[in-house]
């Protein structure tokens, strides 16, 4: 990765730049892209993190896997705000059958979510895949990891049913 391309790179790029309201309208798509970096990774430490548990359960590691929990602890609500953002995004270029079949359903997938009901969201959210033959996104299944408590569980599904509902009403481009 070139200097131009890292995140350091596209820090002291954009840094440079920034004198005036109109520099930063042209600096916006690099600043776009520099927190899609940031979001890869991040998003690349938390697999790291995710193989790191495996390791130590595997191990039977209990110190290094409390010192993962506390990692994951202190930047849990980084980790919720990022995925949150990917989940929006997904639901709302969810394909358009998915998009279809959970229509009709929404507001009661959002209300189990908001009840805390892991098992019933994803038997909806996994049936409307299956139905429409599509695969079921590795991203949105995230939102269903243990780790995750009641409130982010429900947050990072309501991000996704919210794109997928900006999709199916709104049908302008998502911002």
């Amino acid at each position: 990765m070139s200097e131009a391309q890292s995140i350091e790179g596209l820090l002291k790029k954009i840094e440079n730049g920034l004198r005036n309201r109109e520099e930063l309208l042209k600096k916006a798509q690099e600043i776009k892209t520099l927190f899609w970096k940031l979001d890869e990774a991040w998003n690349s430490v938390l697999n790291f993190l995710d193989l790191a548990e495996k390791i130590a359960k595997q191990e039977g590691d209990k110190d290094f896997q409390r010192l993962i929990w506390a990692i994951r602890e202190a930047r849990k609500p980084e980790a919720v705000s990022v995925l949150a953002e990917r989940l929006k995004s997904l639901g709302y270029g969810a394909p358009e059958s998915v998009q279809k079949a959970l229509e009709n359903s929404l507001f009661r997938i959002m209300e189990l979510a908001r009840l805390g009901k892991r098992e019933e969201v994803y038997y909806a959210l996994l049936r409307a895949y299956v139905a429409q033959k599509e695969k079921f996104p590795e991203e949105l299944a995230k939102a269903f990891k243990p780790i995750y408590d009641h409130q982010d569980f429900a947050v990072l599904v309501l991000s996704f049913l919210t794109g997928v509902q900006q999709s199916l009403y709104k049908k302008e481009p998502q911002q």
